[in-house]
């Protein structure tokens, strides 16, 4: 009788202690402010300059033990697509490379019309956190 609550007890507690190691990821909410809409020429489809600003950078952290990144403190990729509409391109990074967890790049390059414009926004983000590690406007 002792034995079969050990066996049963046993994957309990593990399964109590993998669920409690679970990770909540806090993101920086996107706040949108207003910029004069002469700037807002030089971004694609749905994106402004206040948004743009408004998204902010995860910082990136270093776990010596394990050889790999994590990311604090960025805004959500979810969030952001809520308000400027799908990609225009994803490129996508499946495996870890040299500590960094697997990323994907999204890119709008074209207006709300649909043609290309000089000017692109390009934001990265960790695949499973959806947290934004990086963004450019060229």
């Amino acid at each position: 009788m002792v034995l079969a609550v050990i066996f049963f007890a046993a994957p309990l507690g593990y399964l109590k202690v993998k669920l409690t190691r679970a990770v909540k990821t806090s993101y920086e909410p996107i706040k949108p402010g207003t910029v004069s809409s002469s700037a807002e020429n030089a971004f694609p489809g749905e994106w402004t300059q206040s948004v743009y600003e408004s998204v902010k950078v995860a910082t990136k952290n270093y776990d010596d033990d394990n050889e790999s990144y994590s990311f604090t403190g960025g805004s959500s990729y979810e969030e952001l697509e809520k308000l400027v509409g799908v990609p225009d391109t994803v490129i996508s990074w499946e495996k870890e490379n040299y500590g960094m967890p697997p990323r994907a790049m999204a890119t709008w390059n074209r207006t709300k019309d649909g043609d290309y414009m000089p000017h692109s926004v390009t934001v990265t983000y960790e695949k499973k956190s959806k947290m934004i590690t990086d963004k450019d406007h060229h």
